[in-house]
C-alpha cells in the first residue's frame, strides 16, 4: 500500500469483495500459525489465512478481535505499508523541511485524477495536485522560468506515464528552475533536456521497479527466459523509472527521495549534484547474454570510454581483445585530447564485446581484487570454478 489503511478504506474494500483492492489478505492479513518450531531456528511460516468475516479488524489501532471462538494455534499478522521512513512520496506532513519548494505564481490546481495532466502545462508558476489519485500521463513541457510541480501536503498522487514514450521536461534557458515535490512517478522514464540553473527533487518516488521473484541471474539459460519484472494488476511490467539527463544542469539537488537509476546521457552534464536522505536503486533491465544495440543507453559514451581505456574495466577489455584499440583508435597524450572514435563503430564494438562475453571467464583475482562482487556474481563464479576443476571425460576404449 502507498498509504496507511484507514478503517473506512478497509470496510469499503471488504464490502466490494473480489471486485475491490483485496486489501485483506494482500496488504493486511491474520494467519493461524500451524505447528511450532524450536527457538533457535526460523519460525514456521503461517499457512492458514483466516477469513475476514471471522474478524473485527482495527488497522488504525493495530488491533483485531476474533468474532467467535479463537483458534487453538497462535495467530500471526502481516501488514505491508509503503516505506518505513518519511522519505519518498507519501501521505505525511512535509512541512518544516530543509528543502521546502517555492510556490511561484501563477498557481494552477489539479484534482480528480485521470488525464488532466496531459493538457498543455505552463512553463512557469506552480502546478499543485491536491489529492492522492492516479493521473494518467503528463504532457511534455518547456520550463521558461521557475516551475514547481508538487502535491498538496499529506497527499501522494501517482503520475503513471504511458509505456510508449518518456516524459520530457526541457529547460528553456540557463535561468530555468524546476522543482518536483511529493510526486510518485512510474511507468516510463523522465528526461531532463535543455538548460537549467537548478533542478530540485524532494519527497518524491520515481519507481525503482520491481524485479521478478525468480531472479534471471539465477537461471540465465532458462527457456523460456525468466521474466525480469513483476507485473502490475493491469498487466504492465513494473520497470524502473530512470531519470535521464540529456541537457545541462548547473545544480541538481535530491532530498528525501526513493529513486531508480539517475544518469547523464551524451551530451548531458551536471555541474554539482547533492543527494541526501534518499535511496537509489538499480535492478536488471535486460537478459543476460549478448548485448543488444537497444540496450546500450549511451553508445557515444561507451565508445569513448573504451577508446580512452582510463578505467580498470576498459583496460581489461582492451587487453583481452587488442582489436578494440585498433577499431577505436589509440589514445593521445593527454588522453582527453584524443579525437572522437570513428562514426558507425557501435555495431563492430558490440560484436567484439559479445564475443568476449561468450568466451572464457573475464574474472581473475588480481584484476577484481578491489571490486565488491554481488552475491549472484559470486555464485556464478563458484559454479564456474567447480566446472573448471572437474577432469574432462576421456573416451571409452573400444
Amino acid at each position: 500500500m502507498p498509504g496507511p489503511i484507514s478503517q473506512a478504506l478497509l470496510n469499503a474494500d471488504l464490502t466490494n469483495g473480489a471486485a475491490g483492492l483485496r486489501l485483506y489478505p494482500n496488504a493486511l492479513c491474520v494467519f493461524e500459525q500451524l505447528g511450532s518450531s524450536p527457538p533457535d531456528i526460523e519460525p514456521i511460516e503461517p499457512t492458514l489465512p483466516l477469513e475476514a468475516s471471522a474478524l473485527q479488524l482495527r488497522p488504525e489501532r493495530g488491533r483485531l478481535f476474533y468474532s467467535t471462538s479463537p483458534p487453538t494455534e497462535a495467530l500471526v499478522t502481516t501488514y505491508h505499508y509503503g516505506f518505513p521512513s518519511l522519505i519518498g512520496a507519501g501521505p505525511y506532513d512535509r512541512r518544516g523541511r530543509a528543502f521546502a519548494p517555492p510556490t511561484p505564481t501563477p498557481a494552477q490546481a489539479f484534482t480528480g485524477g485521470g488525464a488532466q495532466l496531459t493538457a498543455v502545462l505552463p512553463g512557469a508558476g506552480t502546478i499543485m495536485v491536491t489529492d492522492s489519485l492516479t493521473y494518467d500521463g503528463a504532457s511534455d513541457l518547456t520550463v521558461t522560468g521557475a516551475l514547481t510541480i508538487a502535491s498538496g501536503n499529506n497527499q501522494r498522487p501517482l503520475i503513471r506515464l504511458g509505456a510508449a514514450k518518456p516524459w520530457i521536461i526541457t529547460g528553456g534557458s540557463t535561468d530555468a528552475v524546476l522543482n518536483l515535490d511529493g510526486l510518485f512517478i512510474s511507468g516510463q522514464d523522465i528526461v531532463l533536456a535543455g538548460q537549467f540553473a537548478s533542478v530540485t527533487i524532494t519527497c518524491s518516488t520515481q519507481d525503482p521497479g520491481s524485479a521478478a521473484a525468480a531472479s534471471v541471474s539465477d537461471v540465465p539459460t532458462s527457456s523460456p527466459p525468466t521474466p525480469l519484472f513483476r507485473v502490475s494488476a493491469d498487466g504492465r511490467d513494473l520497470r524502473p523509472t530512470h531519470l535521464l539527463i540529456t541537457g545541462e544542469i548547473k545544480t541538481l539537488t535530491i532530498d528525501r527521495c526513493v529513486l531508480g537509476p539517475v544518469r547523464t546521457m551524451t551530451p548531458g552534464a551536471v555541474e554539482t549534484t547533492t543527494i541526501s536522505n534518499s535511496t537509489l536503486q538499480a535492478i536488471r533491465t535486460s537478459d543476460l547474454g549478448p548485448i543488444a544495440a537497444d540496450e546500450v543507453k549511451d553508445p557515444i559514451r561507451l565508445l569513448r570510454v573504451l577508446q580512452l581505456g582510463l578505467d580498470p574495466v576498459s583496460q581489461r577489455l582492451r587487453t583481452l581483445d587488442p582489436s578494440i584499440a585498433t577499431l577505436l583508435g589509440p589514445p593521445a597524450n593527454p588522453p582527453l585530447s584524443t579525437p572522437p572514435p570513428p562514426a558507425g563503430a557501435e555495431g563492430a564494438l558490440l560484436t567484439k564485446l559479445n564475443a568476449l562475453i561468450a568466451g572464457v571467464s573475464l574474472y581473475d583475482a588480481a584484476t577484481f581484487a578491489e571490486v565488491s562482487l554481488s552475491a549472484a556474481t559470486q555464485r556464478h563464479l563458484a559454479v564456474a570454478r567447480i566446472g573448471a576443476s572437474r577432469p574432462s571425460a576421456e573416451p571409452t576404449p573400444a
